[in-house]
C-alpha cells in the first residue's frame, strides 16, 4: 500500500513539475507579452492569473470544415479577418504545422472539447494566483490546462489576457489578446518554446 502510495505521488508531482515548468516559460518571456503594448500600456511586473483554469477553443487544433491544404479555400477567406483560421488555428504556421501530423491534430482538438476547468498549479516570481482580479484598472490573465502530443514531445498552452479600463467614462472588463504557445521537448528533455500565436481582441 506504502508503494502504490509513493507511485501515485511520485507520478502526481512529476506531472505538476512539468505543467508548472510550461507556465514559468510562458509567463518568463517577457517578448510573449509584446501584444500588451499596442496601445502603449505596459506589460505588468507581476502577472495577476485567475485561480482555475478557463476552457480550450478546439478550433486551435483542427478546422473541420476547412481544406487547409488547399490555397485556394485559403485564399477565399482572406478578408474574413475573423475567421478561425486567422485567430485561432495554431497550424496556420507552416512551420509548427510540419511538426504534428493531421490525425494528430484531429486528437487534440476532440481533447480540447472535453477539458473542464480545474484549480492551476503554478508557482514562480512574478506569478499571482487570484480569485479574481480586484484592482479597478490593468491587465490580468487566465490560463488553460496544457495540453500534451501523444508522442509526449510537444505541448500547448493557452492564456488569455483581460483589462480593466475606463473608457469614455464607463468601466470595462473586456478580452484583450489571446495568446497560444507551443514547446518541444529538446535533448535533455527540457521544454522549450518554439512558437506563439498571437490574435488582438478588437
Amino acid at each position: 500500500m506504502k508503494r502504490l502510495t509513493f507511485i501515485i505521488f511520485f507520478i502526481s508531482s512529476l506531472g505538476y513539475s512539468q505543467t508548472n515548468e510550461l507556465y514559468q516559460l510562458a509567463f518568463g518571456k517577457s517578448e510573449n507579452f509584446r501584444i500588451l503594448t499596442t496601445f502603449k500600456d505596459k506589460i505588468p511586473t507581476t502577472f495577476s492569473i485567475i485561480d482555475t483554469t478557463d476552457t480550450w477553443n478546439p478550433e486551435t487544433f483542427f478546422l473541420r470544415d476547412l481544406n487547409v491544404r488547399n490555397p485556394k479555400v485559403i485564399d477565399s477567406i482572406e478578408r474574413d479577418e475573423h475567421h478561425p483560421y486567422f485567430n485561432s488555428y495554431l497550424f496556420s504556421n507552416e512551420k509548427l504545422d510540419s511538426l504534428i501530423p493531421d490525425v494528430e491534430k484531429e486528437r487534440l482538438f476532440n481533447l480540447a472539447s472535453k477539458v473542464t476547468s480545474r484549480k492551476v498549479a503554478i508557482t514562480g516570481q512574478k506569478l499571482q494566483l487570484v480569485r479574481r482580479f480586484n484592482k479597478p484598472l490593468g491587465f490580468y490573465f487566465l490560463v488553460t490546462a496544457p495540453l500534451y502530443a501523444t508522442d509526449n514531445k510537444h505541448a500547448f498552452l493557452a492564456i488569455f489576457v483581460k483589462k480593466k479600463e475606463v473608457f469614455l467614462g464607463e468601466k470595462m472588463d473586456n478580452y484583450f489578446a489571446t495568446l497560444t504557445l507551443m514547446f518541444e521537448k529538446n535533448k535533455e528533455q527540457r521544454w522549450t518554446q518554439i512558437g506563439i500565436k498571437e490574435n488582438l481582441i478588437l
